[in-house]
């Protein structure tokens, strides 16, 4: 770790002179807050960025948060944050998604069901399948929803078939894919009649006799099928429809692409889905293009920039690893507690101390 001189003297010699007043980790960052000294201003930073990173030989970044300057750098005696480490953390309440590790050291959670729907970019290597494993295992130990996989690389969800809250194994095909969005359409005007009829506004608020569970669907690289000339349509048009009316009928997305371009995340798909969280991007214009601009810049590895509705400011997240055995033996345990949908599920404390000691 560089101590406070050091940096003040690399801020002095670019003609940006600071003076350190504090420092901070976690997250994998190692935050310096700065007073500014003699007019030295973030823009003027900011410009330097690249000077810096260079000097250092690690990624830089300077950021404005809370009306503080930070001087963010990369810290890479960081551990890695395990999934399983952190798990007891997550409340437990239908929909909730653990997220990462914020700079601040504080555990990062959001609840799908209020997003109601999440976009996920990222290039290859950057750690989106890694979040998306993430996600799916806190849906499935929160429990209150049904799943619908859509992977048409057909190697990196197919792992969960089988699972009693699977509504079908992973579908691998494009014209599959179409049909059950198609599905999800009908269900949810399903479920709109029902609530018409009982006059009530969410789901969650029929009549026990008619209780409904939320239903999520996960696809993983969305490009294949907005880029398919058979599919791109319809599976716009259920998109769109999903995004803009589902939150009421319990029916979520998480959507996953490698290729954030505008002909795959669309205008109409971007405006519905204000929720997203993008890891590091291959260039500037797919950054912009999914509304998280500096996404270019990112380490990788589960580096990621989070957008959540209604906050003005993105926030900065180490997204958890989960290692591919501790993925398949968490699969593999959860399939041999199964029990019959009228029976409760294990509970979670004891479940994880068996797996994992």
């Amino acid at each position: 770790m560089m101590d406070n001189a050091q940096l003040e003297d690399i801020l002095q010699f670019y003609k940006c002179p600071c003076k350190v007043i504090n420092t901070r980790t976690g997250g994998g960052f190692i935050d310096y807050f700065l007073q500014p000294v003699n007019g030295t201003t973030i823009n003027k930073l900011q410009a330097r960025v690249n000077d810096f990173a260079v000097c250092l030989g690690r990624s830089v970044s300077v950021v404005c948060e809370e009306m503080r300057l930070i001087f963010r750098i990369k810290d890479d005696s960081t551990p890695i944050y395990n999934y399983f480490e952190y798990f007891c953390n997550l409340d437990e309440k239908a929909g909730q998604l653990a997220i990462g590790i914020n700079p601040r050291g504080e555990y990062i959670q959001h609840n799908l069901f209020t997003m109601p729907h999440l976009l996920v970019a990222g290039a290859t290597g950057s750690g989106k399948s890694v979040f998306l494993h993430n996600a799916i295992i806190s849906l499935l130990s929160g429990g209150g929803c049904c799943l619908r996989l859509i992977d048409l690389k057909r190697v990196e969800l197919s792992i969960y078939n089988g699972l009693r809250q699977m509504v079908s194994d992973t579908v691998t095909d494009a014209e599959a894919a179409r049909a059950v969005l198609e599905f999800e359409v009908e269900e949810m005007n399903e479920r709109y009649k029902l609530m018409e009829q009982y006059q009530v506004r969410h789901y969650t608020n029929l009549p026990q006799e008619k209780a409904l569970n939320a239903r999520v669907i996960v696809i993983d690289e969305l490009a294949d099928l907005m880029l398919n000339r058979d599919t791109r349509k319809s599976v716009e048009n259920s998109i769109v429809r999903i995004a803009q009316l589902g939150r009421a009928a319990g029916i979520h997305l998480i959507l996953a692409t490698q290729r954030p371009s505008t002909n795959v995340i669309t205008g109409l798909i971007k405006a519905n889905i204000p929720c997203k969280i993008a890891f590091m991007t291959a260039n500037a214009v797919d950054s912009r293009v999914i509304g998280c601009k500096g996404a270019e810049n990112l380490n990788g590895r589960g580096d990621g920039l989070l957008s959540i509705a209604g906050k003005k400011e993105l926030e900065r997240v180490q997204a958890f690893y989960i290692p591919d055995d501790d993925l398949r033996e968490y699969v593999r345990q959860v399939k041999s507690y199964q029990t019959p949908p009228q029976q409760s599920k294990p509970r979670r404390a004891g479940f994880f101390r068996r797996l994992f000691g």
